[in-house]
């Protein structure tokens, strides 16, 4: 099961939600580095500083949406995952 950070919906109207999300941490990669999505799959599979394999979370945050995430959202210049809470 994937974790989804903790919200609350501050107004609902059709398709979107209002979120209000308590303090996260996140893992972001700029795009003028290159694949976002490939360097953030490597850094939650263990290319990072601890050489720890990360859960996946949700949301992930980017500009397109992705079937096996939700929500998503994002900015032409990066893309980002929420890192799991147990992760302060």
């Amino acid at each position: 099961m994937v974790e989804t950070a903790e919200y609350d919906v501050l107004k609902q109207s059709g398709e979107f939600e209002i979120r209000h999300y308590e303090s996260i941490i996140i893992a972001e990669v700029d795009s003028s580095t290159g694949s976002t999505f490939n360097r953030l799959f490597q850094y939650i599979s263990g290319a990072n500083k601890s050489k720890a394999k990360i859960d996946m979370t949700s949301p992930v945050i980017t500009s397109e949406k992705i079937a096996m995430t939700s929500p998503v959202i994002n900015t032409a210049e990066s893309m980002a995952f929420v890192v799991p809470s147990r992760y302060n």
